[in-house]
């Protein structure tokens, strides 16, 4: 009897996943006779399926609908499916009716299932969170039902349609006559793409605020879609194009920051290297002034702009955040501590000008990457070490994939999307990658080319400079780089600090706060009375967001401070910082 069974669900299934059998091969999977096969099918029969039989050549089985639901059969994937889908049900807007059936659904679905079933469907735990800041606007079932009947019969849809402010009563809103082709679900709303017959043109309605009339109109031949996806037009409709998927503002910029940090934070757009710290955008908008403002959010400088709309829309940008800052500087209140007439204006060059003592440090921690050491050209020496018969286009090409390469994977580990490995491990990867490009097959060669960036030249004044500043007070080396490759870097550039931290304790890259927080600890004082001391305003950024005090030391690379950055200091070199410098006393 057990054998029976098994194989009467095994019928089930197959008639479930394909609309026609033919008896010989239905016996041939069940490894039945035709016969058997006949009387496995009157058992469903009698269970309530609907099978309908054809005879002939071409004759055999097919599963169809019925007037009650009869049992079904799902294997393991399909439930955990239906698991997922009844409990993210809530994210639709459907409203509280359905979201009870399908809490009650997902009751009644495992209660049947096996132990095993079980406990992988208990596993997968959802949470719906509606998108935007407010949850979603709710459907009313019967309205859903109306509107898509309507499109699947191809039936003119008579209806009430309340624009946002408008009243709700219903002679405040005119009747609308649409030919219904497709509802379509957008950012938790309900929309239905209709053709308007009184205004000639296609037309999107939200569905939780119309209501449709009864009876129906007659029926249409459905009319084309422009672009002919109904994806494609409803994006476009929502940036105000009329071109399927594109913009109505479409412009570009180039950012003084790599690729690498900017393209993150680009989801509809291109970002093209331009070099290790210069990239290209191609963004759209829905106006320029909006597109200005999304260029703006990267908070670097803007290099150039086009087309003349975008660089129009910046001018406006310009102005209005020049008045209100203009506006709101004589009434802002001084900080705890601070004297008002001291206080820089904002119409100061903080490049050109002179600037103040900085008071009340502790410690000094001083970035080395570009901030004390030449990377750039230490890392091209080695590849033209590598490499001496290479032209200099050819070794700079190589030297931007190095560090877009080292850049991308830093940044893959600060995003989580790579578990943790050290400057050691990615300097090794990104020389494997460039010997396969170049053609390096030594050993030797690719080992020593792995370690370039423990022989990075001092800037001019590193030497002399920090020594001065670490006779006055106690100085903290902070890196991404590792503990072993900082020791061996300090040996070769001769450079001197108390103490090197290391992302390597922290198993994080710069500017994850972890690192900051480490470096304070080092310092064993309030975050306060810690300078931190960089040549990328990206990473003095990241010690602000924990409270330390920051100075900018310029250099030929690196990230220079955005109009809006604030630091305690900006320094054409290390002798003018150490000249600014009063220890505490």
């Amino acid at each position: 009897m057990a054998e029976t069974s098994a194989r009467t669900l095994l019928l089930l299934s197959l008639l479930q996943a394909r609309r026609d059998w033919s008896g010989p091969a239905l016996a041939e999977r069940l490894g039945v006779d035709p016969r058997t096969v006949r009387r496995d099918v009157e058992r469903l029969r009698e269970l309530g399926y609907r099978i309908t039989a054809s005879r002939g050549p071409d004759g055999g089985y097919r599963l169809d609908a019925g007037a009650e639901l009869p049992p079904l059969l799902f294997d393991d994937e399909q439930v955990v499916a239906l698991t997922v889908a009844l409990q993210t049900l809530a994210a639709s807007g459907v409203g509280a009716e359905l979201e009870e059936a399908a809490a009650r659904a997902l009751t009644t679905l495992r209660q049947v299932m096996p132990t095993r079933l079980r406990h992988r469907v208990d596993a997968v735990q959802v949470t719906t969170v509606p998108p935007g800041s407010g949850s979603a606007p709710r459907v009313d079932v019967e309205v859903l039902l109306a509107v898509s009947a309507a499109v699947r019969a191809r039936e003119v849809l008579r209806l009430d349609y309340t624009s946002p402010g408008a009243r709700a009563e219903p002679d405040a809103v005119p009747l609308r006559r649409v030919e219904p082709h497709h509802v379509v679900v957008s950012g938790g709303r309900w929309y239905l793409v209709a053709w308007d017959l009184d205004r000639d043109d296609w037309r999107t309605f939200r569905v939780d605020r119309l209501t449709p009339r009864t009876p129906t109109g007659p029926r249409f031949t459905p009319r084309a879609l422009p672009g002919g996806d109904v994806r494609s037009f409803v994006t476009s409709r929502f940036r105000g194009a009329d071109t399927a998927g594109a913009w109505p503002c479409l412009g570009e910029a180039v950012l003084a920051a790599p690729a690498t940090r900017v393209a993150p934070f680009v989801a509809d757009g291109v970002v093209e290297h331009l070099g290790p710290d210069r990239c290209r955008v191609v963004l759209g908008s829905w106006s320029w002034t909006a597109l200005a403002a999304s260029i703006g959010v990267h908070d670097v400088d803007v290099e150039s702009a086009a087309p003349p709309e975008l660089v129009d829309a910046f001018a406006r940008l310009a102005q209005r955040y020049r008045h209100a800052a203009d506006s709101s500087s004589d009434d802002a209140p001084a900080a705890p501590g601070e004297d008002r007439g001291t206080r820089p204006s904002r119409q100061d060059d903080r490049r050109g000008a002179r600037m103040p003592p900085i008071h009340d440090i502790e410690v000094v921690v001083v970035d080395v990457l570009g901030t004390l050491v030449d990377e750039p050209s230490g890392l091209r020496a080695a590849i033209r070490e590598a490499l001496p018969r290479a032209d200099d286009a050819f070794v700079d090409t190589l030297l931007d994939e190095w560090q877009r390469y080292v850049a991308l994977q830093q940044l893959r580990i600060a995003q989580g999307h790579r578990e943790y490995a050290s400057s050691e491990v990615v300097d090794d990867e990104a020389a494997r990658d460039l010997a396969a490009r170049a053609g390096i097959t030594v050993p030797a060669t690719i080992r020593r080319l792995a370690t370039a960036g423990q022989r990075l030249p001092p800037w001019h004044d590193s030497v002399a400079g920090l020594d001065r500043l670490a006779q006055q007070m106690p100085v903290v080396a902070l890196s991404n780089a590792s503990s072993a490759a900082l020791l061996r870097l300090n040996v070769y550039a001769g450079l001197r600090w108390h103490v090197a931290a290391s992302g390597e304790t922290t198993r994080v890259y710069k500017p994850a706060p972890e690192i900051y927080r480490y470096a304070v600890d080092v310092a064993g004082c309030p975050a306060e009375r810690v300078l931190m001391v960089a040549a990328h305003a990206w990473d003095l950024r990241g010690a602000q967001a924990q409270g330390m005090r920051t100075a900018y030391v310029r250099r030929p690379v690196g990230d220079p401070p955005a109009s809006s950055d604030v630091f305690d200091g900006q320094f054409d070199g290390l002798e003018d910082l150490v000249a600014a410098l009063t220890p505490l006393t």
